[in-house]
């Protein structure tokens, strides 16, 4: 029994010295906040999308030449109607070193503009084609790619707009700020552009 015991004895102080000696270097290791951590830890996260709005947008496309018998021959009207996903933030892979600026009571970040990174059909396109008779018979086209791309610019213009770009712009700093603060960061965190 008494040889258990100072086994267990010498087991335990062998597994505390190991776990301090790992554990010490572990956390000694931890490098000081610096522009340059900061800087490849928001690089790290690429770009971080903080809005994403669905719009429904309707659209239409008229290929007309003002000519009545010439569009009745070869006009086209498309109208178009979907839904549509933008997505909007900032890419932390355009911050440098020169953007950051620490000092003992402040972390200056100067952040890239808002910018919409993504415009996505969500579901299927509506469209409805009126053709003229000889280009319904030679040149017969639905119209859906003209119609995805004119939605697409519409959606994009719309999210664009001053009233969800001051939303997306305080999501991406509060976003930052929760990364920083994660980092470590106890300095008053300001955000410029």
């Amino acid at each position: 029994m008494k040889k258990i015991f100072i086994l267990s004895l010498v087991l335990f102080v062998v597994g505390s010295v190991t776990g301090y000696v790992l554990a010490r270097d572990r956390y000694t290791d931890i490098p000081d906040i610096t522009a340059t951590s900061i800087v490849e830890q928001m690089q790290k996260e690429g770009f971080l999308v903080t809005q994403s709005l669905v719009l429904q947008e309707d659209g239409t496309i008229e290929k007309k030449s003002g000519n009545a018998l010439k569009d009745f021959f070869l006009g086209q009207r498309i109208d178009a109607q979907a839904t549509l996903k933008v997505d909007r933030g900032v890419d932390l892979t355009k911050i440098a070193q020169d953007d950051i600026l620490l000092t003992e009571q402040t972390v200056r970040v100067r952040l890239p503009a808002v910018e919409t990174r993504s415009v996505e059909l969500l579901g299927g396109i509506t469209l409805a084609n009126d053709q003229g008779i000889i280009k319904k018979i030679f040149d017969n086209e639905d119209g859906y790619n003209e119609a995805i791309i004119l939605l697409q610019e519409q959606a994009r213009s719309a999210a664009e707009a001053e009233e969800f770009s001051r939303i997306a712009k305080t999501s991406s700093e509060e976003q930052m700020q929760r990364i920083l603060r994660l980092m470590g960061i106890t300095q008053e965190i300001i955000f410029v552009y």
